[in-house]
C-alpha cells in the first residue's frame, strides 16, 4: 500500500473516480473537478517547459521531464512515477562540448518556469478582457499560473527562488553543482578523463563525488569487481550515496558473493526516480524469479545519466 500512495497512478484514479462519483450521485459539479485538475496538470508542465525552452537558448540538452502524466527521461517515457516527481521537475545538462555553466545559464534556466507563468497570465487577462469573455476554466487557469508563479519565487533553499536569490548574491555552490552534473550526462569524456578531471573541491558539490564514484566504478568494472565494492566509497548526498551503495551490492553479487539483508535492503530504500530500476531489483532478491531480470532486456537506458546506465548494465550482465 505505502508503494501505491507513493506513486503517480494510484492518485490519478483516487482523483478520476471521485470525480466522476461526485458528477453521477450529487449535484456536485464532478467534471469541473476533473477539467480543474487538468489544468493543474497542464499548468505545472508548461512550467516545466519554461525551464527546458530557456536553457534549450543556451545550448543546454534535457535528460528528465516530468508532471503528472509521467516523465521523460533519458529517451524513454514512464508512466508510474514516484508521486513527488510528479509535482514536476526539468533536468537540463550543458554538454562539455558547449562550456561550463555559466552565471547567465543558470539565472535563464532556473527563471524559465516562471518567465513562463508570468507571460501566460499577462497573455490571457489581456484575451480575457480584450474579448470579454467570462469563462471559469479560464480565469481557473489564470490563478494557477499565478500560483504556481508565486509558490515556485518564494526564495527557499530548495525552491527556483532560494536558487536563483544564491545566484545572485553571487554564491557559486550551485553552478559547481550544475558543472559537475555535466561530466554524468555528457558523453565525451571516458570514465578515466572524468574521474581525473572532476574537482572534489567544493564541499557543497553534493555531485562531484557522485559522479567521480561512478567514473571509478565504470574504470574498474573493465578489471577487477572486487576493487568496487571492498572500495570505501565517500558520498556527500544521502541519495547518491544509496545509489552508489546498491551499485556496490550489484557488483559484489555479479562477482560470485552473496548480499546479506541490509544489502538487499538498500534496493528497497530508494526515494527518487532510481526506484524505477532498483525496485525490480529487489524483487529479484526477494523471490530469486529471473522474469524481474528480464524486463531490463528491453530498453538499454533505465537511469538519468549514461555513465550511470554503463555501471548499472556492466553489473547487470554478472548476474
Amino acid at each position: 500500500m505505502k508503494k501505491a500512495l507513493n506513486t503517480n497512478w494510484f492518485w490519478i484514479i483516487v482523483i478520476i473516480t471521485t470525480g466522476l462519483i461526485l458528477e453521477f450521485t450529487t449535484n456536485f459539479n464532478g467534471l469541473f473537478l476533473l477539467a480543474m485538475v487538468g489544468v493543474w496538470i497542464g499548468t505545472v508542465f508548461y512550467h516545466e517547459c519554461g525551464h527546458w525552452f530557456f536553457a534549450k537558448t543556451r545550448k543546454m540538452e534535457l535528460f528528465m521531464i516530468s508532471s503528472f502524466a509521467g516523465m521523460y527521461m533519458n529517451g524513454r517515457w514512464y508512466f508510474s512515477i514516484p508521486a513527488y516527481i510528479s509535482w514536476g521537475v526539468c533536468g537540463m545538462y550543458k554538454p562539455l562540448r558547449n562550456g561550463r555553466m555559466s552565471k547567465t545559464d543558470a539565472i535563464w534556466y532556473i527563471s524559465g518556469g516562471m518567465i513562463f507563468n508570468l507571460a501566460a497570465v499577462l497573455i490571457l487577462i489581456g484575451i480575457k478582457y480584450t474579448f470579454n469573455i467570462e469563462n471559469e476554466i479560464l480565469n481557473f487557469t489564470i490563478l494557477m499560473n499565478g500560483l504556481i508563479m508565486i509558490a515556485t519565487a518564494i526564495p527557499t533553499k530548495n525552491n527556483d527562488g532560494g536558487r536563483l536569490l544564491s545566484i545572485l548574491r553571487g554564491k557559486e555552490d550551485e553552478l559547481e553543482v550544475f558543472n559537475s552534473s555535466n561530466f554524468l550526462f555528457s558523453p565525451e569524456l571516458s570514465a578515466e578523463e572524468i574521474f581525473n578531471e572532476i574537482s572534489l573541491d567544493n564541499e557543497n558539490d553534493y555531485m562531484a563525488t557522485y559522479v567521480r564514484n561512478l567514473a571509478y566504478m565504470e574504470k574498474e568494472s573493465h578489471n577487477d569487481f572486487k576493487n568496487i565494492y571492498e572500495t570505501e566509497l565517500t558520498e556527500r548526498h544521502e541519495i547518491n550515496k544509496m545509489v552508489i551503495e546498491g551499485f556496490q551490492a550489484m557488483y559484489k553479487y555479479a562477482d560470485g558473493e552473496e548480499l546479506d539483508s541490509h544489502e538487499i535492503e538498500i534496493f528497497n530504500e530508494q526515494a527518487s526516480v532510481y526506484t524505477i530500476p532498483f525496485s525490480r531489483i529487489y524483487q529479484f532478491f526477494k523471490t530469486g524469479e529471473i522474469e524481474h531480470l528480464v524486463y531490463f532486456e528491453k530498453h538499454n537506458s533505465h537511469f538519468p545519466g549514461e555513465l550511470e546506465n554503463k555501471v548499472f548494465l556492466r553489473a547487470l550482465e554478472g548476474f
